[in-house]
């Protein structure tokens, strides 16, 4: 039996960007990603990608497995130094904090 991939296209990056962040801080499912960033942030530690990880199991069907490559691919493509930058508003450039 086929799995059927829902893939939403969006008009700009920004866009993208920006609906991916609403789901997050939204949607019931992300309750425990959430929590996790609240309290890395109520004891003044590093909003760190991979702990996050961990809280995306219900982003796909693969649960664990999903977040597991997810880590993978933010350890093989040194994609920590993104922990500390932030979206610009105006334009869809990520600066430094």
């Amino acid at each position: 039996m086929a799995t059927k991939t829902k893939v939403q296209k969006f008009e700009t990056l920004r866009h993208g960007v920006e609906a991916y962040m609403r789901n997050l801080n939204r949607h019931v499912a992300y309750a425990s990603f959430r929590k996790t960033r609240a309290d890395l942030r109520s004891k003044n530690k590093e909003i760190c990608g991979l702990k996050l990880a961990t809280c995306l199991t219900k982003y796909s069907i693969r649960g664990t497995a999903y977040t597991q490559d997810l880590k993978r691919l933010i350890e093989k493509f040194g994609l920590k130094s993104y922990d500390k930058m932030e979206l610009e508003k105006q334009a869809m450039r990520l600066k430094p904090l």
